[in-house]
């Protein structure tokens, strides 16, 4: 689980680090005109939650189409109803993909405001 959200979270902060060093000129012209740091690094979180999202999200699509995912097979293989082991897989799935979502989003503003504090100290 640690590192599947790793993953994620690495990916997601690529991305968010990339798309503020490249929207810079908007950002600081947002807050300017009284945007919230929230509201300044919306567009860069939401491209960076969907970049960290896109293992998962592979994952699942691929899942019992392409793989047969080790808790569907070993259910199938006990005997229990294929039907049933697919549901618990996709219950699984999606288990993996909420802490994902939330790590991505969580590390990103978290790394961005310790780094750039809301007000300037070096006023000089």
């Amino acid at each position: 689980m640690l590192g599947s959200v790793l993953n994620s979270v690495s990916l997601g902060l690529d991305t968010f680090f990339g798309s503020v060093v490249q929207e810079r000129a908007e950002i600081e012209a947002q807050r300017a005109l009284g945007a919230s740091r929230r509201e300044a690094l919306a567009r860069p979180t939401r491209n960076e939650v969907r970049r960290g999202m896109i293992p998962i999200t592979n994952q699942m699509a691929a899942a019992g189409i392409i793989t047969l995912p080790g808790t569907m097979t070993g259910q199938i293989l006990a005997g229990i109803a294929a039907l049933d082991a697919a549901q618990y897989q996709i219950l699984l799935l999606f288990l993996l993909a909420s802490p994902r979502r939330a790590c991505c989003r969580r590390h990103c503003l978290s790394c961005f405001l310790s780094r750039w504090p809301a007000v300037p100290t070096d006023l000089g």
